[in-house]
Protein backbone atom coordinates (compact mmCIF):
# COMPACT_ATOMS: atom_id res chain seq x y z
CA UNK A 1 0.00 0.00 0.00
CA UNK A 2 1.66 3.32 -0.65
CA UNK A 3 1.46 6.18 1.73
CA UNK A 4 0.31 9.51 0.46
CA UNK A 5 1.85 12.63 1.49
CA UNK A 6 -1.05 14.59 3.40
CA UNK A 7 0.79 18.10 3.45
CA UNK A 8 -0.22 19.23 -0.02
CA UNK A 9 -3.81 18.16 0.73
CA UNK A 10 -3.86 19.62 4.12
CA UNK A 11 -2.58 22.87 2.66
CA UNK A 12 -5.00 22.99 -0.29
CA UNK A 13 -8.17 22.61 2.33
CA UNK A 14 -6.93 24.75 4.78
CA UNK A 15 -6.69 27.23 1.36
CA UNK A 16 -10.17 26.49 0.55
CA UNK A 17 -11.71 27.05 4.01
CA UNK A 18 -10.20 30.45 4.33
CA UNK A 19 -11.34 31.28 0.66
CA UNK A 20 -15.07 30.47 2.11
CA UNK A 21 -14.74 32.34 5.04
CA UNK A 22 -13.56 35.56 3.36
CA UNK A 23 -16.89 34.78 1.04
CA UNK A 24 -18.51 34.43 4.06
CA UNK A 25 -17.30 37.91 5.33
CA UNK A 26 -18.26 40.10 2.32
CA UNK A 27 -21.52 38.82 2.06
CA UNK A 28 -21.91 38.78 5.69
CA UNK A 29 -21.07 42.58 5.38
CA UNK A 30 -22.86 43.52 2.41
CA UNK A 31 -26.36 42.25 4.05
CA UNK A 32 -24.94 44.66 6.86
CA UNK A 33 -26.26 48.89 6.92
CA UNK A 34 -24.98 51.65 8.46
CA UNK A 35 -27.68 53.45 9.84
CA UNK A 36 -30.33 50.77 9.38
CA UNK A 37 -28.34 47.36 10.90
CA UNK A 38 -28.26 46.85 15.02
CA UNK A 39 -26.23 44.65 16.90
CA UNK A 40 -28.47 41.67 16.55
CA UNK A 41 -28.16 41.97 12.72
CA UNK A 42 -24.55 42.12 13.38
CA UNK A 43 -23.87 39.22 15.66
CA UNK A 44 -26.41 37.10 13.39
CA UNK A 45 -24.42 37.75 10.16
CA UNK A 46 -20.88 37.62 11.85
CA UNK A 47 -21.16 35.77 14.81
CA UNK A 48 -19.92 36.15 18.20
CA UNK A 49 -16.86 39.17 18.25
CA UNK A 50 -13.97 38.83 19.14
CA UNK A 51 -13.83 41.42 22.01
CA UNK A 52 -16.35 44.29 22.85
CA UNK A 53 -14.71 47.69 23.24
CA UNK A 54 -16.66 49.84 25.31
CA UNK A 55 -16.50 53.66 24.19
CA UNK A 56 -17.63 56.92 25.62
CA UNK A 57 -21.33 58.06 25.99
CA UNK A 58 -22.29 53.92 25.38
CA UNK A 59 -21.30 53.22 22.49
CA UNK A 60 -19.32 50.38 21.44
CA UNK A 61 -17.10 48.59 18.67
CA UNK A 62 -17.56 44.75 18.31
CA UNK A 63 -13.80 43.75 16.88
CA UNK A 64 -13.90 40.67 14.21
CA UNK A 65 -10.61 39.52 13.66
CA UNK A 66 -9.23 37.70 11.27
CA UNK A 67 -5.83 36.91 12.11
CA UNK A 68 -3.66 35.08 11.77
CA UNK A 69 -4.87 33.12 8.63
CA UNK A 70 -7.08 36.26 6.98
CA UNK A 71 -5.47 39.82 6.19
CA UNK A 72 -8.22 41.74 7.42
CA UNK A 73 -9.70 43.18 10.56
CA UNK A 74 -12.84 44.68 11.33
CA UNK A 75 -14.44 47.28 14.13
CA UNK A 76 -17.95 47.51 13.25
CA UNK A 77 -18.83 50.74 15.46
CA UNK A 78 -22.27 50.84 17.71
CA UNK A 79 -24.14 53.88 18.75
CA UNK A 80 -25.16 53.87 22.35
CA UNK A 81 -28.68 52.72 20.90
CA UNK A 82 -27.40 49.74 19.29
CA UNK A 83 -27.23 51.00 15.70
CA UNK A 84 -24.86 49.96 13.27
CA UNK A 85 -22.82 53.65 12.12
CA UNK A 86 -19.66 52.35 10.36
CA UNK A 87 -17.61 49.57 9.37
CA UNK A 88 -14.07 49.46 9.37
CA UNK A 89 -11.64 47.19 7.92
CA UNK A 90 -8.88 48.66 10.17
CA UNK A 91 -5.38 46.48 9.02
CA UNK A 92 -5.59 49.88 5.94
CA UNK A 93 -2.82 52.78 6.10
CA UNK A 94 -5.58 55.16 7.74
CA UNK A 95 -5.38 52.87 10.63
CA UNK A 96 -1.93 52.46 10.72
CA UNK A 97 -1.02 55.97 10.97
CA UNK A 98 -2.98 56.44 13.98
CA UNK A 99 -0.34 54.65 15.53
CA UNK A 100 2.34 57.07 17.54
CA UNK A 101 5.18 55.93 19.56
CA UNK A 102 4.95 55.19 23.81
CA UNK A 103 0.73 54.15 23.22
CA UNK A 104 0.35 51.81 25.43
CA UNK A 105 -1.08 48.37 24.36
CA UNK A 106 -5.20 48.22 24.36
CA UNK A 107 -4.78 51.88 22.38
CA UNK A 108 -2.75 50.11 19.57
CA UNK A 109 -5.05 46.93 19.73
CA UNK A 110 -8.29 49.17 20.16
CA UNK A 111 -7.45 51.05 16.74
CA UNK A 112 -5.86 47.56 14.56
CA UNK A 113 -7.23 44.58 16.57
CA UNK A 114 -5.52 41.55 17.77
CA UNK A 115 -2.15 40.90 15.61
CA UNK A 116 -1.77 37.74 14.27
CA UNK A 117 1.63 37.07 16.13
CA UNK A 118 3.26 37.87 19.19
CA UNK A 119 6.74 37.38 20.39
CA UNK A 120 8.05 38.28 23.40
CA UNK A 121 11.79 39.04 23.58
CA UNK A 122 12.92 38.45 27.30
CA UNK A 123 16.77 40.14 27.35
CA UNK A 124 15.24 43.44 25.61
CA UNK A 125 11.95 42.99 27.63
CA UNK A 126 9.83 43.91 24.28
CA UNK A 127 7.03 42.17 22.66
CA UNK A 128 6.75 42.53 18.68
CA UNK A 129 3.38 42.20 17.74
CA UNK A 130 2.84 41.42 14.03
CA UNK A 131 -0.61 42.27 12.39
CA UNK A 132 -0.98 40.48 8.49
CA UNK A 133 -2.09 42.72 5.91
CA UNK A 134 -2.30 42.91 1.98
CA UNK A 135 -2.26 46.34 -0.29
CA UNK A 136 -2.45 46.91 -3.52
CA UNK A 137 -0.14 49.41 -5.47
CA UNK A 138 -0.66 51.08 -8.27
CA UNK A 139 2.93 51.53 -10.24
CA UNK A 140 3.65 54.79 -11.28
Amino acid sequence: MKLLNAWPLAAAAAFAALLVLAGCDKVALERLQPGVSNEGDVIAALGQPERIWQEAGGARSLEYNRQPYGVVNYMLRLDAGGVLRAIDQVLSPPFFGRIKPGMERDEVRYILGKPASETPYRLSNTVVWVWKRTECRRRP
